[in-house]
């Protein structure tokens, strides 16, 4: 059974994510290890406005990347307060 690897916390990845600018939320984040030296990563972020989203994205892949060594990503933007049902087309952008 895959876990967070244990030089990581999941709760401060996930405070640190939500303070990206352009962050409102994040949830269903998943944290676990490939190889002992690749993580992966995958988790939902609350944006207020998809047109923010690229910039959002890079600032997260950053602070990921800089902060955790953490360069394998799956982040799936939504937009605040719409449900995923009624959004027009989930997007889904995997690194």
């Amino acid at each position: 059974m895959e876990g967070v690897p244990l030089h990581l916390s999941q709760e401060e990845i996930g405070l640190a994510m939500s303070g990206v600018e352009g962050v409102s939320a994040v949830h269903d984040l998943h944290i676990w290890s490939l190889t002992a030296e690749h993580i992966a990563l995958s988790v939902h972020i609350v944006i207020g406005r998809l047109e923010s989203w690229p910039e959002t994205l890079a600032g997260l892949q950053a602070l990921l990347a800089q902060r955790y060594d953490i360069e394998h990503v799956t982040l799936q933007p939504e937009i605040d307060g719409q449900t995923r049902a009624a959004a027009s087309a989930p997007r889904v952008v995997t690194l």
